[in-house]
């Protein structure tokens, strides 16, 4: 077993493959190395990847980040539908590849949570994805649209949107 992203590089040392949530494993292209970030704070740790050392550096990071938490969804908002669905049944039954895709969409969107339902028509939606193709390209961008589209589907019905 080696630390995860390591595999065959020759250059990390071997250690037990220990998953921490939360932490994103980039390699080099030019390098090949390693490097470990948190994803709630998008700052990078230094030390060795599964140490006591590192343990507590993320711990250092997340509580300094602790401030920074969203605020509760507000009903009739994008950011409580999305949160009423994402605890509903229906996404809790999707496979987990589907819910990590869809999950993707949603933290895309996140800077988006404040904006009334009401507001959200075809053109908004349009407008929503061609900034996804110019940022993330098309493929994403087709997602994004097709996900808003089953979340306010899902929400119509139930008075959410």
């Amino acid at each position: 077993m080696t630390v995860p992203g390591a595999e065959g590089s020759g250059r990390e040392p071997a250690m037990p493959d220990i998953r921490i949530k939360g932490i994103n494993t980039i390699r080099s292209k030019k390098t090949g190395r390693v490097y470990y970030y948190d994803r709630a704070t998008g700052k990078r740790l230094h030390a060795p990847y599964g140490t006591a050392d590192f343990l507590a550096e993320l711990e250092t990071l997340r509580a300094g980040a602790g401030a920074k938490v969203a605020p509760p969804p507000v009903a009739g908002t994008w950011g409580g539908l999305t949160h009423a669905y994402r605890a509903s049944g229906e996404f809790a039954a999707l496979a987990e590849r589907t819910r990590a895709d869809y999950n993707k969409v949603f933290d895309y969107l996140a800077p988006l949570r404040a904006v009334p339902t009401a507001e959200f028509d075809q053109a908004y939606a349009i407008s929503i994805r061609d900034r996804a193709r110019t940022r993330r390209g098309w493929r994403f961008a087709n997602h994004v649209l097709a996900v808003l589209s089953l979340t306010f589907n899902w929400g119509i019905p139930r008075r959410l949107a």
